[in-house]
């Protein structure tokens, strides 16, 4: 892609400079429970697992397929430095005692992963980075219906 593709790449890396950056400033004052922005390891598994599940199955890389990863690369970018959070798991304690449903979810996980790696693990990154953004829409109109309804001039007007 040329100009096109250095674009695509410098932005990723410039997204992850400031990601990176508003991570170190805010760390201490967050919700440790969340992430502001998609963290940049999982936005680099999207961009890896997406560039491993076109090797697996050998797509031949056409001005389409460059287009498409650059939007991906840009896409994984922007959600580094967008104000949506993400769920982080740091929540989840392996130290102590973990029920039993957590370890035969994990074990069912790796099972699946391990069926086809390429596919799986670049169709967790997608539905990992895509829940950030999903998630907003979903609070923002669950906000927007507990709102009560506004009290207009006209309805208090005298009949």
């Amino acid at each position: 892609l040329g100009k096109l593709g250095w674009t695509a790449a410098f932005i990723y890396v410039a997204c992850a400079a400031l990601r990176l950056a508003r991570f170190n400033v805010q760390s201490s004052s967050n919700d440790k429970r969340f992430f502001v922005g998609l963290a940049s390891p999982s936005a680099a598994g999207l961009v890896v697992f997406m560039v491993f599940t076109l090797h697996e199955y050998s797509v031949e890389v056409s001005r389409v397929v460059a287009i498409i990863a650059a939007m991906v690369t840009v896409l994984a970018g922007i959600l580094m430095v967008i104000n949506v959070r993400y769920y982080s798991f740091k929540d989840l304690d392996f130290r102590h005692r973990v029920p039993f449903p957590a370890i035969l979810a994990i074990v069912l996980i790796l099972v699946v992963v391990a069926q086809h790696p390429p596919t799986v693990l670049f169709t967790m990154a997608i539905m990992y980075a895509a829940s950030g953004p999903i998630m907003a829409v979903y609070l923002r109109r669950k906000r927007k219906l507990a709102l009560p309804p506004a009290v207009s001039a006209a309805d208090d007007a005298p009949h």
